[in-house]
């Protein structure tokens, strides 16, 4: 398979609930950024890989969507002089989960923010375990229940225990995602000083 077509097989496996980048999208990331795209290849098999780009402070705490942040997918608003890595996503194939290969990616990217000399790393994170709870409860309450470790979300507590700091829930940022009812956890991980 061409790096597009690993990355894209390894999208498939990930993301039951949400469209997989296409080919074109691919290219884009690698054009735009390709300092940014991380994977993990075992015996010549992507198995684990993130994507990310470079935006502006203030783009970085203003509430925003999947589409607009990732310009749909193709990052051309990729800013060189961008202050933030901005962690678009991680997929690790579920026969390698359980290897850290999800920490390994969040390292990179951190070793990226002090080789860029960054300010830090900010995500839009996935709760994907909140449509088992969304008829009882609103995503915030979700969230906090999660950081209380009252509830279990994969996705969340993998970003906390990372270092990540919850910023707010943003309602629709990313609509497609029936796991998370659309909803997210923007996140912040700042460079140590």
């Amino acid at each position: 398979l061409t790096r597009c077509g690993k990355r894209l097989k390894l999208q498939k496996e990930v993301f039951k609930t949400i469209n997989p980048w296409t080919r074109p999208q691919f290219l884009g990331q690698l054009r735009s950024f390709p300092e940014g795209q991380i994977g993990v290849e075992v015996e010549g098999e992507l198995v684990a890989n993130s994507s990310s780009l470079l935006i502006s402070g203030h783009v970085a705490s203003s509430a925003h969507d999947f589409d607009t942040i990732t310009d749909e997918g193709f990052i051309r608003d990729h800013r060189e002089e961008g202050d933030y890595l901005y962690g678009i996503d991680i997929a690790v194939s579920k026969e390698y989960q359980g290897y850290k290969l999800a920490r390994r990616l969040y390292e990179k990217r951190k070793e990226l923010v002090v080789a860029m000399n960054l300010k830090g790393i900010v995500i839009g994170g996935r709760i994907p375990g909140y449509h088992l709870h969304a008829d009882e409860m609103a995503a915030e309450e979700y969230v906090q229940k999660v950081v209380d470790r009252d509830l279990d979300d994969p996705v969340l507590l993998a970003q906390l225990a990372n270092g990540f700091e919850i910023i707010r829930v943003i309602d629709q940022y990313l609509p497609d995602d029936d796991e998370s009812r659309g909803d997210c956890t923007p996140s912040v991980a700042r460079r140590p000083a």
